[in-house]
């Protein structure tokens, strides 16, 4: 398959596999905006999110911000999957997977309404 371009979730960078592999994937790498303030937020309790954002920089992840589209697809999607106060990041996140973009996440079962979600083992198999 094609390399497609990949957003990431949050827990994604719990994968050291993924961590090592994303550096070299070649497709375009976002992260979107919560889910870069989601891990940052631990990172900088541990005194390493200035790691972290060099590591951003060196492997071409992009901090994606939330426009006015994002945010209508994930106002779309919490209305048709409900659930919008407890799973309102997750919604948001989703609503930076469009076109031929693939959700990263380790956590399947909460992104089950999109049609193109994968484990980050998965990711590192099938967009080698």
């Amino acid at each position: 398959m094609a390399r497609p371009p990949l957003v990431l979730d949050a827990n994604a960078f719990s994968s050291k596999d993924l961590w090592h592999w994303l550096p070299n994937y070649r497709g375009l790498k976002v992260l979107p905006a919560i889910a870069f303030v989601e891990v940052g937020v631990h990172r900088a309790a541990q005194g390493r999110l200035g790691a972290f954002r060099a590591y951003l920089a060196e492997a071409g992840i992009e901090i994606e911000w939330m426009r006015s589209a994002e945010g209508e697809r994930a106002i779309d999607a919490a209305l048709a999957f409900g659930g919008f106060a407890d799973h309102a990041h997750d919604f948001m996140i989703a609503g930076h997977v469009h076109g031929d973009r693939v959700l990263v996440t380790s956590n399947l079962k909460d992104f089950m309404f999109l049609k193109t979600v994968v484990s980050p083992a998965e990711a590192m198999l099938r967009f080698l």
